[in-house]
């Protein structure tokens, strides 16, 4: 089960899926395993067969914890599929869940997965009020791996809304940072013009929060 999240966070999803149903096989298919097989099944862009590991894993989940997984992760299928009212109601179904339980990790992806779907649907003003509360949330934990998420979502919707210096600062900062993901997840590669854009020093991570948090308050005020 370690190896296939450290798999995901690599995007190596081949691995993620062999080290999951390998981990299913062993502990059975009421953990966390068949999720994550299906959320790389999800980004490497097979939604089908993705809901079918997900509808398996939730097939024996009782918990409000395990509920709540599968709920994100077919948030995450719907998401990618370009589903946003279906992928709205599952991150609403696992956060609520998640947060029964305590399950505080839950309630922090869930919530980035909200998020990215309501910024691409145009609710600007409550993505970014949402973006500023679980970069605290991670930032609080030292969870950079998901923060790095969090950030580069963050960044998308700054570069839509034409604020671009502190999107490109953000992308060459998570593109040098040893503990980001490899891939943006949830929408591929990173622009490279993004990157590119920034002929200034990437900024330590204290600053680049900082920078992170004016820019969410100065586009709040805009919007």
């Amino acid at each position: 089960m370690v190896l296939s999240v450290a798999d995901l966070a690599r995007g190596a999803y081949d691995d993620v899926v062999e080290h999951s149903l390998a981990a299913t096989v062993l502990a059975g298919p009421h953990r966390e395993s068949l999720g994550i097989a299906a959320l790389a099944t999800a980004y490497a862009g097979d939604p089908d067969a993705a809901r079918g590991l997900n509808e398996r894993g939730l097939a024996v989940a009782v918990s409000p914890t395990m509920l709540s997984w599968g709920a994100y992760v077919a948030g995450e299928i719907e998401s990618l599929a370009g589903h946003s009212e279906p992928a709205e109601r599952h991150y609403l179904r696992a956060i609520d869940l998640a947060r029964t339980s305590g399950a505080t990790f839950l309630v922090g992806v869930a919530t980035v997965g909200l998020l990215s779907v309501r910024a691409s649907t145009g609710r600007v003003h409550e993505a970014l009020g949402g973006y500023r509360d679980v970069i605290e949330y991670f930032a609080r934990n030292g969870n950079w791996t998901h923060l790095w998420v969090t950030l580069r979502n963050l960044a998308d919707l700054l570069r839509r809304l034409g604020d671009d210096e502190p999107a490109a600062l953000i992308d060459a900062a998570a593109g040098q940072a040893p503990d980001a993901p490899a891939v943006d997840r949830s929408h591929g590669e990173r622009p490279a013009r993004a990157v590119a854009a920034s002929a200034t020093p990437i900024p330590s991570r204290v600053a680049l929060l900082e920078l992170a948090r004016q820019a969410i308050e100065r586009n709040l005020t805009r919007s």
